[in-house]
């Protein structure tokens, strides 16, 4: 039995869509943020009801001893936007000084005098008439020497 090109085509192709299909079905049954950018769709959200609070972004403050504030931005640190939530922002907030001692060095020799790191959300809270945003609070702060105690 001879097999022509074009019909080993058309298996090769329904194999790889085949093969998409089910990497899709199984992700859909666990946290798909582990497959980001692959998987990363609306429909594959969870859902929010009214009054919920949505974390829409987080702003980073390098705080010095005399209480001003510095932004620290993903420009700062040479990352975009979703490396500087997803990489920096969320660990900071968990606490998790060890998985960004990078970040926290180079941050360190920017602002020799800094004191803590403090974060920001900036939130929105699902009403009936839509989203509005909600009043901002600090969630995480993470004093130097916590994370310089954590050096390696």
């Amino acid at each position: 039995m001879d097999v022509s090109s074009g019909q080993l085509r058309y298996i090769f192709y329904s194999a790889v869509i085949a093969l998409v299909l089910v990497a899709q079905a199984i992700a859909s049954f666990g946290n798909t943020d582990r497959y980001f950018p692959f998987l990363w769709y609306p429909m594959y959200a969870k859902a929010h009801y009214e009054g919920e609070r949505l974390d829409v972004g987080h702003k980073v403050y390098a705080v010095t001893p005399d209480g001003v504030r510095h932004p620290v931005l993903a420009a700062d640190l040479d990352i975009d936007f979703w490396r500087f939530e997803r990489r920096f922002a969320r660990p900071l907030r968990a606490g998790h000084a060890h998985e960004i001692q990078g970040f926290l060095a180079t941050i360190a020799k920017q602002y020799p005098s800094l004191v803590a790191l403090e974060v920001d959300d900036y939130p929105m809270v699902i009403t009936r008439d839509g989203p509005r945003h909600a009043p901002l609070r600090t969630v995480a702060t993470l004093p130097r020497t916590k994370f310089e105690s954590q050096r390696p």
